[in-house]
């Protein structure tokens, strides 16, 4: 069977839709009870989702930035996707 495979090296494993996060900045990282979300282009959505893909939070937002409380999460790894005009971008951060 992996004899008939055919490696195809010219596309890309991501959508387009995502962004370079260097114009977003998630502090501080691990968080306690704060989350504080900064941006270079205004935010329209940000989602918290679970390790396991569960979203647990959506705020729709028009700002570059924006302080979650965060502090009803359970300790552990989240991440956390923030939408804006010029696309999605997926973040991790961690509760302790």
């Amino acid at each position: 069977l992996a004899s008939s495979w055919v490696a195809n090296t010219s596309g890309t494993l991501a959508s387009t839709g995502f962004t370079n996060s260097s114009s977003l900045q998630i502090s501080p990282n691990p968080a306690e009870s704060v989350l504080h979300i900064q941006s270079e282009v205004a935010l329209q959505q940000v989602v918290i989702y679970s390790s396991i893909g569960q979203a647990l939070r959506y705020e729709n937002v028009a700002s570059t930035q924006l302080d979650l409380d965060i502090s009803n999460l359970s300790k552990g790894i989240y991440f956390v996707q923030t939408t804006s005009v010029q696309g999605s971008t997926i973040s991790k951060f961690i509760k302790k």
